[in-house]
């Protein structure tokens, strides 16, 4: 099973519609709130004295938020169901927001690595995406070797682990795990298999930067309708795999409730 799957980019376009036509919002939330918080792969916690869930689903044995980030391995996020609160908060859900650090002249540097996995071709699509992202903002991508701490270290290391995916494991910098002697448990890894593309490669960037998906802001609703019964299931395996993607469950206030940074964009940008 791929977490790239050409049918999200398909549901993302055909399965919603703008305008007019757009559901009550009591008709909207009964059919959310039966995919999003009934999913088995799921679990409830507090923040900020709201009850949220937080559904999931598990591909390779990993636990995937919204078809491309990866939050953690299977049996290390709480399950049961929107009936379970989990009563520690994890940390992907309430971290303290870290930035990534900012240079004299103003910019916001991001140290990263490239792995020996990664084919030639995706070498080449990542440094087309980085260039993008220099261009239209203050951030700049510095590469390291492999004298690094991960310890201590915050960066980002790119790599493909043979799978055809395209992920990243955290919006914005990957807090430490002191329970864990593995590096990529404490720095934020952006997977991507040939079958990517430039584009894929500056969204998931845009994860690691602190950015998320817009399909789940809570004022969503007021722009775009959800086609709930036009997103195929994924099996029985994990039902509502596709849909779970569209489920508002991370977001608040239009703000994430993940771990982000803070953007700005280029000076040049901002004098336009």
């Amino acid at each position: 099973m791929s977490i790239n799957k050409t049918l999200f980019f398909g549901a993302l376009f055909v399965c919603t519609s703008f305008g007019a036509d757009q559901a009550s919002e009591a008709e909207y939330d009964s059919e959310e709130q039966q995919i999003c918080n009934k999913a088995h792969y799921s679990f409830t916690t507090n923040v900020d004295g709201e009850r949220r869930v937080i559904p999931y689903a598990v591909v390779d044995g990993q636990v995937v938020v919204e078809g491309d980030i990866v939050i953690g391995r299977e049996g290390d996020i709480p399950t049961g169901g929107a009936g379970y609160v989990a009563p520690v908060i994890p940390a992907f859900v309430n971290g303290r927001p870290t930035r990534w650090p900012k240079s004299l002249p103003g910019d916001y540097i991001v140290p990263f690595t490239l792995d020996t996995s990664l084919k030639n071709s995706s070498r080449a699509y990542i440094r087309d995406a980085i260039t993008e992202w220099e261009k239209a903002t203050a951030v700049r991508f510095r590469q390291i070797g492999n004298n690094k701490d991960w310890r201590r270290e915050n960066y980002v290391k790119f790599k493909d682990n043979g799978k055809s995916e395209c992920w990243s494991n955290r919006i914005g910098v990957h807090e430490k795990n002191p329970n864990s002697g593995r590096e990529e448990d404490n720095i934020n890894v952006i997977n991507l298999s040939p079958e990517c593309s430039w584009g894929r490669a500056a969204h998931e960037i845009g994860h690691a930067l602190g950015l998320f998906h817009e399909q789940s802001r809570d004022d969503r609703d007021k722009y775009v309708k959800i086609m709930w019964k036009n997103i195929l299931d994924n099996g029985a395996d994990d039902k509502d795999h596709f849909r779970k993607q569209y489920c508002k469950a991370l977001f608040r206030g239009g703000a994430t409730l993940l771990n982000t940074a803070r953007l700005r964009p280029a000076p040049s940008r901002l004098r336009q």
